[in-house]
C-alpha cells in the first residue's frame, strides 16, 4: 500500500507540473489579471484534476475509454474552447494586473481553469491509462477520495507557487512593457496545442 501512495502521488505530481494549456492559462491569468485570477484559475484547474482521479479511481474511465463517440466529442470540445482561448489572448489588448476584481472576473478565471482541463483528451487520457493501473482492485473508498483530494492539493500548490512568481512586480512590470508580445505568444502557444491535438491521434 506503501508503494502504491508513493507511485500515485509520484505520477499525480508529474501530470500537474507538466507543460500544456493549464499551464499556459495560469501564466497567462498571472500575468494579466494578477495573483488572485492564477490562484482562481489554478483552483479551477486542480478540480478538474480531482474530478479526472474521481471517476478513474472508480472505474468509470475505462466506460469514457471505450466510448469512442463520447471522447470525440469532448476531443472537438476542448479544442475549439482552446481555439477560442488563445483567438481572445492573440487579440487582446490587455495592459497589466487588476487590483480588485469583480465578481464575474472572480468567476472567469476559475470557470476557464476548470474547462481547460476538463476538457483536455490528453488530461483525460493520462489519467485513465496511468491510474487506473497504479490503483489496485483492494484500494479502499477512502484511500480513493484520499488521492482524488491529493492531486487537487498538488495542483493547487504548483500553480500558486506559478501565480506567486510571475505575479510579483518586476515581472508585472515586464508584461505591461511588452503585454502585446506576451498576449499574442500565448495565443499562439494555445492555437499550437489545440491544431496538435486534431492532427495527432489521442
Amino acid at each position: 500500500m506503501r508503494s502504491e501512495f508513493l507511485i500515485v502521488a509520484m505520477i499525480q505530481a508529474m501530470a500537474m507540473i507538466s507543460p500544456g494549456p493549464d499551464l499556459t492559462i495560469v501564466l497567462n491569468n498571472s500575468l494579466s489579471k494578477g495573483l488572485k485570477a492564477g490562484v482562481l484559475t489554478g483552483l479551477g484547474v486542480s478540480l478538474g484534476a480531482s474530478i479526472h482521479m474521481f471517476y478513474t479511481a472508480w472505474g468509470l474511465g475505462n466506460i469514457l475509454k471505450q466510448s469512442p463517440l463520447l471522447f470525440e466529442i469532448i476531443k472537438y470540445s476542448g479544442t475549439i474552447f482552446l481555439l477560442y482561448l488563445g483567438s481572445k489572448l492573440f487579440l487582446s489588448t490587455s495592459t497589466g494586473a487588476k487590483e480588485n476584481l469583480t465578481k464575474r472576473e472572480n468567476k472567469m478565471p476559475f470557470i476557464t481553469g476548470l474547462l481547460t482541463n476538463l476538457l483536455n483528451p490528453k488530461a483525460i487520457l493520462f489519467t485513465i491509462s496511468f491510474f487506473s493501473n497504479a490503483i489496485s482492485p483492494n484500494t479502499s473508498i477512502n484511500t480513493k477520495y484520499y488521492y482524488c483530494l491529493q492531486i487537487g492539493l498538488i495542483g493547487f500548490f504548483w500553480f500558486f507557487i506559478v501565480s506567486k512568481l510571475f505575479s510579483i512586480k518586476k515581472i508585472q512590470n515586464l508584461y505591461q512593457k511588452f503585454h502585446s508580445i506576451f498576449n499574442k505568444c500565448f495565443g499562439l502557444i494555445l492555437f499550437s496545442i489545440a491544431i496538435k491535438i486534431i492532427l495527432e491521434e489521442v
